[in-house]
């Protein structure tokens, strides 16, 4: 199941359908605290899609894409990461093959002095198209 920030996609699709239910509700007139009810949300929460789909429409109330925290590597240090993975653990000096969460975190810790936790560079090398393990 693919992980951004923290938070799983099913669970970031319930929350998109959720705003999107809310805002349908607010455009067909019903009451804030009605919608605060029928989806467990706050008020603000609902004076915010309010807001957004003044601001927006309704589109302002999907995900948008690249949203949350960018990746602290740059697009070169991305690619020279890409390679040493690519070219393996073992000819960066490990003892076998296998990437793991705390080697990659290492790799970027040494070539870039930019830390990681092991959730973050799992995700990072699943965008490379490699498996990670923990």
């Amino acid at each position: 199941m693919q992980r951004r920030n923290g938070m799983t996609t099913p669970k970031r699709s319930a929350q998109e359908a959720r705003r999107l239910i809310g805002g349908q509700r607010l455009l067909d007139g019903s009451d804030v605290d009605e919608i605060v009810n029928a989806l467990d949300v706050s008020k603000q929460t609902v004076y915010n899609w309010k807001n957004k789909i003044r601001n927006e429409g309704v589109d302002g109330l999907l995900r948008k894409n690249g949203s949350g925290r960018p990746c602290k590597l740059n697009a070169d240090q991305h690619e020279k990461l890409k390679a040493i993975i690519r070219n393996g653990a073992v000819a960066y000096g490990f003892p076998n093959e296998q990437w793991t969460g705390k080697r990659v975190r290492l790799v970027i810790f040494e070539q870039f002095h930019i830390e990681y936790n092991s959730n973050d560079v799992c995700e990072l090398i699943s965008h490379l198209g490699r498996s990670c393990i923990r």
